[in-house]
């Protein structure tokens, strides 16, 4: 009974086993039988169809807690859709698929009435169902990139598919609408940004799959000029930098409390004598460490992988770090109990909370220490090239950025030496 249909005298019912943990939820019943009202056994298994799909989702939603509805309904679009495909040379056999699927539409319009528009078009391939396609989606970022990206991306698509559950309703215009209500609700330009990344990747996915019948993606060009700018300007311009005295203020806050934290401490120091992001540092390990120099290989972009040099003034932390090592990272027993793995989010948290203990707001976090770095040097004339090249930004000129091989290491060497913090002496340094 693969099709969940069987005669009775002159009637068809529809018929399915319920799993022997889930009876206690139908009376103990072993099995649930349902009338299909029709005498034709073609017909019947049309209408059989659904009903498998709605006990199937049931049964799912007992076993997980889940909310049976949308799984429900996904089922019965998918399961009717493939059917519907093969009725497609019988056209006595398409007009009873049609029929049904307006009873059923007409059933399903008490209880939802969006999903009971939709089901007509969705299982005559018309349009689909926005997250359709999602898990094959996150699949394949994720060996594209970062699992936390990927993660990101599968939460920016499903809270944008509560707005618009089918394709149908995604038109440029519907999303221009879509990105004025976030800006009512205060969402900052760069998180719209992000999102719109996220919906115009997936989007691009589904055309190059061939799995969505649109040439147009809705998601391009729907942040107007002004919006651009600002979003830009907020990016890039939310964070500020610290003061080299700010700097050295944290550091001695990080090595006098109560319980000093000392590997926050190597931590700032790092940071503030290379200009590297916190993800560089934490990945950073021993094998990276050549004579006068690191080698940034776990890099944001590929102009991140680098090679900086050894101020000074870190070299005694550095070799510390290095000799004291005991998993084969600089920054050795980071705490990676999280989700993704990361060696950078619990010191990382530490960083936030000393900072805010110190008094500062969002404006001010780890990456301002960089920024912090990029200051000085400016401010010491060391010409952008330069500085660029030694904390992995891309280059801005086409002469330098695309046919440059870039800065030597003694040139880098050299500029650094003029990265100098008022007020620093060997107290805030590392006598070892």
């Amino acid at each position: 009974m693969a099709d969940y249909v069987n005669q009775r005298r002159r009637g068809w019912y529809f018929e399915i086993e319920v799993p022997e943990k889930l009876r206690p939820y139908y009376d103990g019943k072993k099995r649930i039988v349902q009338s299909l009202k029709t005498d034709s056994r073609s017909i019947a298994v049309i209408r059989a169809k659904p009903l498998a799909a709605k006990y199937k989702a049931e049964f799912e939603a007992y076993r997980t807690g889940a909310s049976p509805l949308s799984a429900d309904f996904m089922a019965t679009v998918l399961e009717w859709r493939q059917d519907y495909q093969k009725a497609a040379a019988d056209p006595e056999l398409r007009m009873d698929y049609d029929d049904v699927l307006a009873e059923q539409a007409a059933k399903l319009a008490r209880v939802d009435p969006n999903h009971a528009a939709a089901l007509p078009g969705l299982v005559r391939s018309e349009f689909i169902l926005t997250t359709e396609h999602l898990d094959a989606f996150v699949n394949v970022q994720k060996q594209r990139v970062e699992v936390k990206t990927a993660d990101m991306r599968r939460s920016d698509v499903l809270e944008f598919a509560k707005s618009f559950p089918t394709t149908d309703k995604i038109t440029q215009k519907a999303v221009k609408r879509w990105i004025v209500e976030l800006e009512g609700r205060g969402v900052q330009h760069a998180t719209i940004k992000r999102k719109l990344t996220a919906l115009r990747t997936y989007w691009q996915f589904m055309q190059d799959a061939e799995l969505l019948e649109r040439e147009d993606n809705p998601f391009l060009n729907v942040l107007s000029g002004d919006r651009k700018k600002r979003a830009k300007t907020d990016s890039t311009g939310s964070r500020e930098p610290f003061t080299d005295v700010q700097v050295l203020s944290l550091l001695r806050a990080a090595e006098s409390k109560r319980k000093p934290d000392h590997q926050l401490a190597d931590l700032i120091r790092l940071g503030m004598w290379t200009g590297c992001r916190i993800e560089e540092l934490c990945s950073l390990k021993v094998s990276d460490v050549y004579d006068g120099y690191i080698q940034i290989v776990e890099a944001k972009t590929r102009k991140g992988e680098r090679e900086v040099p050894i101020h000074a003034e870190l070299a005694p932390t550095l070799a510390r770090l290095v000799r004291e090592s005991s998993d084969g990272y600089v920054l050795s027993g980071l705490d990676t109990e999280n989700k993704y793995g990361s060696r950078s989010s619990a010191i990382g948290k530490r960083f936030g909370k000393l900072k805010i203990a110190a008094g500062f707001g969002p404006k001010h976090v780890f990456h301002s220490i960089r920024k912090t770095v990029v200051t000085i040097l400016e401010n010491a004339e060391v010409s952008e090239g330069i500085v660029a090249d030694i904390v992995g930004h891309e280059k801005q000129t086409m002469t330098y950025g695309v046919y440059s091989g870039g800065t030597s290491l003694p040139r880098k060497a050299e500029a650094l030496s003029k990265l100098q913090y008022a007020g620093w002496t060997r107290v805030c340094g590392d006598s070892s």
